[in-house]
């Protein structure tokens, strides 16, 4: 009856409150909910075929894989790889599909159900949707505590996967690493470091173009930085400063006394930056905040320099009273190089509403008018509290002229926080 009752006031608050709040932009297509069972889930990631763009791959921190085979129009629930035996997962996942339709996915797992200190990355692989996952153990202990965090997944044309994470190397120590697998996923190459400079480096995001593989993150006195290798992610040049941020958590963020922990998904979000290659260009993706308390996401174009060549602001001014624009993820459609950028707005509401938000860009500085993903706003300061203590991260991917954007949201407070997606049209979102 309690429940029941919950429930009820809980679909009341929606119908009154949410439900009437107006947001004057467009909606850019059907809401389609994912994950439809009860429970919370606050990480999602997103991934699409190469070669096939109605193959859609979707994880959330559920341990449940989504595929769908007709273009994000209907979704098949299956379980996730499982992890090794008397080990559970430890959240976090990241996606990828190669153009031979193989799907990849990295987690990361417990030694044993319920250890979140000494986690460690493993990635899936299968061959099609519906086939046996196999597992691999990327990486093995530095020292006797030692630990993964935060990984990043990206596939290569020539059909190499590298994962960038957060490795710790002593206990006092964890830093950025990369590794590289040649052959579909079943062994994988010696942990590079990307450089002993980096202080308290987190969030990395990776992408590759051909030989080369480019990582960003934040770090402590860089702020945004990102840095390339020439040679498959053998070595790495130096980290270069993409943008000093207003709000930087890096350097305390993810920490216990004086030693590292691996809770970056719960302590150090807020700029989450993704880096996407666009021929000899370079875009970082991110968010940051100013003294106002408003939060804005921001872009920075660099050249083969990697030196900023541009840096602007994504989405609109405020039109009225600061409001923030937070958790970006972006991505690259390399049929046709436009680039995408989502993130939660409350411009047209407060904490409590709060709408996922998409734009597209032919070359990165001039942004379509922003256009709602999500058709319903969701409950932000419920958001933030999941992210506080679960994680909490959306995701997008685009192909062939559309992006399928993954969201959390909370429109159906019966099953607390389910995942959305939609299907965004390139040619729409820029002629708007």
């Amino acid at each position: 009856m309690i429940a029941g009752l919950i429930a009820i006031g809980g679909l009341l608050v929606y119908h009154f409150g949410v439900h009437h709040i107006h947001n004057p932009r467009p909606l850019g297509g059907t809401n389609i909910d994912i994950s439809r069972s009860p429970g919370v889930q606050t990480q999602t990631a997103i991934a699409i075929a190469p070669g096939d763009p109605r193959l859609l791959v979707e994880a959330a921190d559920d341990d449940v894989v989504s595929v769908s085979t007709d273009g994000g129009r209907t979704w098949t629930r299956t379980n996730g790889p499982d992890a090794a035996v008397g080990a559970c997962q430890h959240k976090t996942p990241r996606v990828a599909v190669d153009r031979a339709g193989r799907e990849y996915i990295a987690f990361l797992s417990g030694r044993f159900c319920g250890d979140d200190l000494t986690p460690y990355l493993v990635v899936g692989e299968r061959s099609s949707p519906g086939a046996r996952w196999r597992l691999t153990r990327v990486t093995r202990p530095a020292w006797s505590y030692g630990y993964d965090d935060g990984p990043a997944l990206a596939v290569g044309g020539d059909g190499t996967v590298d994962v960038a994470f957060q490795r710790s190397t002593s206990a006092l120590r964890s830093t950025t690493f990369v590794s590289r697998s040649v052959d579909q996923g079943r062994t994988w190459s010696r942990q590079v470091e990307i450089s002993a400079s980096l202080v308290q480096p987190h969030l990395a995001s990776i992408a590759v173009a051909g030989r080369r593989v480019y990582v960003a993150g934040i770090a402590a006195k860089l702020g945004v930085w990102v840095a390339r290798s020439d040679d498959g992610g053998r070595s790495f040049g130096p980290p270069r400063s993409v943008a000093r941020l207003a709000q930087n958590p890096a350097p305390t963020c993810s920490l216990a006394g004086f030693s590292p922990v691996p809770h970056e998904e719960t302590q150090c979000t807020g700029p989450d930056p993704t880096v996407l290659v666009r021929g000899h260009e370079v875009a970082v993706v991110y968010a940051d905040g100013g003294a106002n308390g408003a939060g804005d996401v921001f872009v920075t174009l660099l050249g083969t320099n990697l030196r900023p060549r541009y840096h602007g602001q994504v989405n609109p001014p405020d039109g009225g009273s600061p409001s923030r624009q937070f958790m970006p993820t972006a991505a690259l459609d390399a049929a046709t190089g436009v680039l995408w950028a989502c993130w939660y707005d409350e411009a047209y509401g407060d904490t409590s509403h709060v709408w996922f938000t998409c734009s597209a860009s032919r070359d990165g500085e001039l942004w379509s008018p922003p256009e709602r993903a999500a058709s319903v706003p969701s409950d932000g300061g419920a958001l933030l509290g999941d992210g506080s203590q679960f994680g909490f991260y959306p995701a997008v991917a685009a192909a062939h002229g559309a992006a399928h954007p993954a969201w959390i949201d909370t429109r159906r407070p019966e099953l607390l926080e389910d995942v959305f997606t939609t299907t965004l049209s390139e040619r729409a979102a820029l002629q708007g």
